[in-house]
């Protein structure tokens, strides 16, 4: 997702200051700067424990700067160098006692030119991790505030939101004879175009919207007037931008509320990069984010974000004792407890339901020589394919899986699914047919952040199972399903090609059809079915696959098996028959029917059908 910085990094490889050198984030966040080569950690801290706190953590930091503050050589140059910067204000005793702190000798060392950039916040406040950046690298010329920015993050989703955390509010500067200096609609403009160019280093194409509870003046009062003062003098100082205000969150977000409330505006709908009036409204306004839209704090399990959560199936202790060892060994265990669950009569002989909240070890990642979504992917089919009596379900950051043998309603019930929280949900309910009806053996089946629901029958499995073996995949269900799931990860994750893309592979159009098709279309599917021929499925089927961000819904080729699309709203709802949407959303907006292998694909906030289907 920050693919854009990373490449301007590579090209030019900056140093950066970790003020807190012993905290475990910050020495992972270290290791992996180290294996990704493009910016170089400096570590600020008694040089014995960070390199104990390291080991303990099992983070590779060798070959890393560390730097003492107390044995610094350069630390009396360093301390002349901030007297004469505090102009006073300290004496050099004072700069000596202030230096002794990580985040003050860090902050010189970006001062002096022996580091680009500092990073620190794990342990200080943020008001202890701004304060010496004021006092001594000062703002940029031109700048006459300091704000904040938080980027949120929702899959390959990213949004801008300022100020958040350090401007409480914007009033007027005036001199000693009353004359305003600097005005409130000044200062939110500049926080507004710094948040802009901000976003931009990540790789976000701004749109900015200044927020209010009023819309392009539907209400009155002094915020407004200052939200819609700053948006006007935020045009005249970013021409290049687009820039748009004031505006309610609702009209920012929404396309049909912000063309009716603010029509011909090229911000209103789409907005990516929100400017809030004061800092309540930003702190709350990104925790919304957060908590209920998934942004940054993304996952099923918010307090875990940046790990990956296990779902284990146990036939026994003896299943259980072998397969944490192996998890022991290959991840370090953030946290882990039994699935909750409640009792209920028609949910029968259930297996032992534990999760693990994980992250891999370092050790074992830098050995393996492999990106983190594919060493855990082969660790999952390595415990499927080894342990006998313990299967892995669900494997995740960002989605969570829950099967059992039962009808749906009574497997919600079991796992207490109305506990949890999502922009996406797929079911399934289907009476076993080739297979025994056994747990592991229930839809979905997922690997990482990807989970599979299928009608059908695969007649192509065999060929397909070859196929995918292939690349390492191990298929040991003898189920259709799990083939599939394997082939959606291998075609997406591991060549890269979009959702649209793998379908064409998947449900391949006819040589007929390509040969039909224009020149560049008829090379690019020629391409698709000749390098991935083997993953074509033949066959009655119709497929859902829940991603990160979206789903993707998919017919065979001949459309033998039925899906019906509808939408309400905001809401999709995606079905084998037409009754059951209706069954939960009678009235509908849009009702539509999927041709053979045309793939149908919903990202949040996006949509999918094109007007003509509508």
């Amino acid at each position: 997702m920050f693919e854009n910085l990373v490449e301007i990094l590579k090209k030019n490889p900056r140093k950066i200051v970790y003020t807190e050198g012993t905290d475990a984030r910050i020495l992972e966040s270290a290791a992996r700067l180290k294996a990704g080569g493009f910016l170089t950690p400096v570590l600020v801290g008694n040089v014995d424990e960070v390199k104990a706190a390291a080991a303990k953590g099992g983070f590779d930091i060798e070959g890393l700067e560390i730097i003492d503050p107390e044995t610094y050589e350069g630390f009396g140059e360093m301390v002349d160098t901030m007297v004469a910067l505090r102009k006073g204000k300290m004496s050099a005793e004072d700069c000596a006692a202030a230096l002794k702190k990580s985040n003050y000798f860090g902050t010189m060392l970006v001062k002096m030119g022996k580091a680009d950039a500092l990073l620190g916040g794990a342990t200080y406040s943020t008001a202890d991790t701004v304060r010496p950046a004021l006092q001594l690298v000062k703002t940029k010329p031109g700048a006459h505030l300091v704000s904040s920015v938080f980027i949120m993050v929702r899959g390959d989703e990213m949004l801008a939101m300022g100020d958040c955390a350090i401007n409480i509010d914007y009033t007027d500067t005036v001199d000693k004879d009353g004359n305003v200096t600097f005005s409130a609609a000044d200062k939110l403009a500049e926080t507004g175009v710094a948040c802009a160019r901000t976003a931009q280093v990540f790789g976000i194409e701004p749109k900015v919207a200044f927020l209010s509870y009023s819309t392009k003046g539907s209400g009155k009062g002094p915020n407004v007037d200052l939200a819609r003062e700053a948006c006007a003098k935020a045009k005249a100082l970013a021409p290049d931008l687009d820039i748009d205000g004031e505006m309610q969150f609702d009209a920012a977000v929404s396309p049909t509320v912000g063309q009716l409330k603010f029509p011909g505006s090229k911000v209103a709908g789409y907005a990516n990069t929100f400017i809030f009036p004061c800092i309540e409204a930003g702190n709350i306004g990104y925790k919304i984010a957060q908590r209920l839209g998934g942004f940054a704090a993304y996952g099923i399990y918010p307090e875990y974000k940046n790990l990956y959560a296990l779902h284990v199936f146990y036939q026994g202790k003896q299943a259980k004792d072998v397969c944490e060892a192996f998890i022991n060994e290959h991840f370090d265990v953030v946290n882990l407890s039994k699935i909750p669950t409640r009792k209920t009569p028609k949910i029968k002989d259930e297996p032992l339901i534990w999760r693990y909240f994980v992250e891999p070890l370092h050790t074992k990642l830098a050995e393996s020589q492999l990106d983190e979504d594919t060493f855990v992917s082969r660790c999952v089919i390595r415990v499927n394919s080894q342990i006998d009596g313990a299967y892995i379900f669900s494997s995740g950051k960002d989605m969570g899986v829950f099967k059992a043998v039962g009808y749906p309603e009574d497997v919600g019930e079991f796992y207490r699914l109305e506990d949890y929280k999502g922009y996406c949900w797929t079911a399934h309910g289907r009476y076993p047919t080739n297979t025994p009806g056994w747990w592991g053996g229930a839809h979905p089946f997922a690997l990482l952040d990807r989970s599979v629901v299928h009608n059908g029958e695969i007649s192509s499995y065999d060929a397909n199972r070859r196929a995918i073996e292939m690349y390492g995949y191990q298929c040991n269900l003898l189920t259709d399903t799990e083939v599939i799931t394997y082939i959606i990860d291998f075609l997406v994750r591991r060549r890269g090609l979009s959702y649209e893309e793998a379908a064409s592979v998947i449900a391949a159009p006819f040589w007929s059809t390509i040969g039909r098709m224009e020149e560049k279309e008829k090379a690019r599917m020629t391409y698709l079915r000749a390098a991935f021929g083997g993953m074509l499925i033949t066959g009655p089927f119709s497929i859902l696959v829940g991603f990160t961000g979206g789903i993707l819904a998919l017919n065979d080729r001949l459309k033998l098996r039925s899906m019906v699309v509808g939408e309400r709203g905001d809401t999709v709802y995606i079905a084998s028959e037409e009754s059951a949407i209706r069954a939960i959303e009678p009235e509908l907006d849009t009702l539509y029917y999927p041709r053979g292998g045309e793939p149908v694909v919903y990202r949040v906030n996006q949509g999918a059908l094109p007007e003509e289907r509508r």
